[in-house]
């Protein structure tokens, strides 16, 4: 077992992949070490691979010549803790790095695409590593992450969040990204009204799942999007769901519907062993009744009046010609809200107790240079509506320095 070692290994390429010139070169900066402080790297030509040791718990900077000629430069720590570490880090030679990047998010109404002020966004795992980072949207349904101090251009990122605001269901999001030449890394939330119904629109995340033909078990990959239904269960206790689900043309009404009942039956017995209250959820089959594209192809006549040959043959002209993919957007179970007992109810993000502080003996604010008010809100922990409703505020950017705010 390899213990108190790091390991840089870098990758310096051209756009198209030729090998890179002889003059290209590396300098690795060690900003804290004892002795020796840079170190030149020389790349391997036909593959531009540079490799060098680290010492544990040391600052980096990592910068990247054509002869004498700076092209990047960036930092990067290596871990205080015994296990092996490698840093991996790649330049593509003409291709702006951005010094930085950060996570802009926008909340906005599934259905109105309207932005979602006010909502609690607690970003719960970063690539694996569980975190509690909590964000207000502003006006405009935006919050802004600056959580990837260290992450080199080229890593695949993969972010976890969980969002509550007043009047919507809370929700969980998984987004995975990699890092390229835009440093502000755009996402979109999309959330639902807790006084909506029915099916649940793609647009939110939240899929349906698809079945092999002639099959009602459950694939590995609808077990990742039944997971999402059954937090999104245990987060909001009081809604109430039907599974429907669907069959493709193939095979006869009668034979179909009583396989998507079937398909309903695994998908509600799946979600029920990981709920409370699992009565509230139910399963119906809707057989080929609903089908989402025009692949038909169920023959008029019936086995009693022409015969089983007959009607096969009858059977198999009527299929058009659709493909299999085609045929499985059909087989599929959806998820539609019933109900949502608690819809009315508030979903207050509460954030922080309001430090004595910030707040004054006589229950003020003081504004400050740089201030918004969602950084007085996220400080003091009191409400932006309440905020502005104490102090007859027009608009949450009609604060100034030095103005004192009411806070209670």
């Amino acid at each position: 077992k390899v213990e108190n070692v790091a390991l840089l290994r870098g990758v310096i390429r051209n756009p198209d992949n030729t090998p890179i010139s002889s003059d290209i070169n590396a300098k690795l900066i060690c900003k804290n070490c004892d002795g020796a402080s840079a170190v030149e790297l020389l790349p391997r030509l036909r593959d531009g691979v540079i490799i060098a040791p680290l010492e544990k718990c040391k600052e980096y900077e990592l910068v990247y010549f054509d002869r004498a000629t700076e092209l990047h430069r960036e930092s990067f720590k290596t871990t205080c803790t015994p296990e092996f570490q490698q840093i991996d880090r790649e330049y593509i030679i003409g291709i702006t790095i951005p010094s930085e990047y950060k996570i802009i998010g926008t909340v906005v109404n599934d259905k109105t695409n309207q932005p979602v002020s006010n909502a609690k966004v607690t970003m719960t795992s970063l690539s694996g590593k569980d975190m509690d980072k909590v964000y207000i949207t502003d006006a405009d349904g935006k919050f802004t992450a600056r959580v990837l101090e260290g992450y080199a251009f080229g890593t695949e990122v993969a972010v976890s969040f969980k969002i509550e605001a007043e009047g919507y269901l809370i929700q969980n999001f998984d987004k995975s990204f990699k890092l390229g030449t835009e440093g502000d890394l755009n996402l979109g939330f999309r959330m639902i009204p807790g006084d909506g119904t029915g099916v649940i629109n793609l647009a939110a995340e939240l899929k349906p799942i698809y079945y092999d033909t002639d099959k009602a078990s459950i694939r590995d990959d609808a077990r990742v999007e039944l997971d999402k239904i059954v937090k999104l269960l245990n987060d909001n206790p009081t809604i109430v769901m039907e599974i429907g689900s669907h069959t493709d043309c193939r095979h006869t009404a009668q034979y179909n519907m009583a396989l998507s009942q079937r398909r309903a039956n695994e998908a509600v017995r799946y979600i029920r062993a990981r709920i409370s209250n699992p009565s509230r959820v139910t399963g119906k089959g809707y057989g080929e009744s609903q089908l989402v594209n025009n692949c038909a192809c169920e023959c008029e006549k019936s086995v009693g009046s022409i015969g089983l040959a007959a009607f096969k043959e009858c059977e198999n002209a009527q299929i058009p010609n659709c493909t299999e993919d085609q045929h499985q957007m059909n087989r599929r179970t959806e998820f539609k809200i019933v109900s949502n007992t608690a819809a009315a109810k508030s979903i207050t993000p509460t954030i922080a107790t309001a430090s004595p502080d910030l707040i004054d003996a006589e229950g003020f604010y003081t504004v400050k240079e740089g201030d918004t008010i969602y950084s007085i809100a996220r400080a003091t922990g009191v409400l932006v509506e309440t905020i502005m409703s104490l102090n007859d505020l027009s608009s949450p950017k009609s604060i100034k320095p030095g103005q004192r705010l009411k806070m209670r």
